[in-house]
């Protein structure tokens, strides 16, 4: 991977979904087998790895400064297009908070590089992964195990790194509220 292909991205991780998700996720997500586990995403991509420096850290931490931690449910399934199936949040408006947050301090960057409009969920998987019926199948799996519910108290910055291209945490940021 050169340096031009090296990706981060502000995440945070939602442990308690990674159960019910991984066998689905390892199937129809190819981003898991690289090591990202079950997350929404707060702001992707962010920094290129090789921009990520002790004043960035700073500059993150301090834009999250006073951000609560919170509850969060994930009660039904979802798409984009037929492309993707996903997981919708019961309220978007903290994952939104974080995202508005942390673009106002780096206004440079965009959520997905402005090319879609910023949805806050959790992704279970892609068609180009395997199929759509797989991918229906799994949504009739997953929605006789939903609600999963989770607690947000952290908020993860991830780089995509090595031969092997492994996200690995860069820096964690606990949310603290005021």
């Amino acid at each position: 991977m050169s340096a031009d292909e090296a990706r981060s991205a502000l995440v945070a991780l939602i442990g308690e979904a990674d159960t019910a998700l991984a066998g689905h996720r390892w199937r129809l997500d190819p981003r898991a087998a690289a090591g990202l586990t079950a997350h929404v995403t707060v702001l992707a991509p962010f920094l290129p790895p090789t921009m990520i420096d002790d004043t960035v850290i700073k500059r993150l931490d301090a834009a999250l400064d006073g951000a609560p931690p919170f509850d969060c449910a994930f009660d039904q399934t979802r798409w984009f297009e037929r492309d993707c199936l996903w997981l919708a949040p019961v309220s978007e408006a903290p994952f939104r908070a974080l995202t508005a947050r942390v673009c106002a301090e780096f206004p440079e960057l965009e959520p997905y590089g402005g090319r879609r409009p910023v949805v806050p969920h959790l992704t279970v998987g892609f068609a180009r992964a395997s199929s759509v019926d797989d991918l229906r199948i799994a949504a009739a799996r997953l929605g006789r195990t939903l609600p999963i519910r989770a607690r947000v108290g952290r908020l993860d910055l991830l780089v995509l790194e090595g031969a092997r291209a492994r996200w690995r945490p860069r820096a964690r940021f606990e949310l603290a509220g005021s």
